[in-house]
């Protein structure tokens, strides 16, 4: 269980990636600034689909935790670059902000992403 604990933190740890990302990203006025956002977003996507490669193979009786995990990851950075895309620019987005500040579970977290924030 401890395992599949340090597994389900590697979301809120992407979580404070895309945090830091915003927070550099946000009130930048430039023509660029959305590819900038967005090909940093995609370092750390593939940086972290590294960590859940590696982990499926020294953690085999793990994968589901971690292929869970690793969607909950694919969730936030797709909905955060969209979000970004849709908006013009690049700004922390409330339900997120507040997850985080919150620290709710990664099941409640990957509900409320998959569902629009709606629960």
């Amino acid at each position: 269980m401890e395992t599949e604990k340090q597994i389900r933190k590697y979301a809120m740890n992407f979580l404070a990636e895309m945090m830091g990302l915003i927070s550099r990203y946000r009130g930048v006025e430039g023509e660029n600034t959305l590819e900038h956002f967005e090909k940093r977003v995609e370092v750390e996507r593939e940086r972290y689909r590294l960590k859940f490669e590696a982990l499926r193979f020294s953690e085999p009786g793990h994968v589901d935790a971690i292929d869970a995990t690793a969607r909950t990851v694919e969730t936030i950075a797709a909905m955060e670059t969209s979000r970004a895309r849709s908006q013009g620019f690049v700004e922390f987005d409330p339900l997120i902000g507040e997850m985080y500040r919150n620290r709710v579970t990664m099941e409640k977290l990957l509900n409320q992403l998959e569902d629009g924030g709606n629960n």
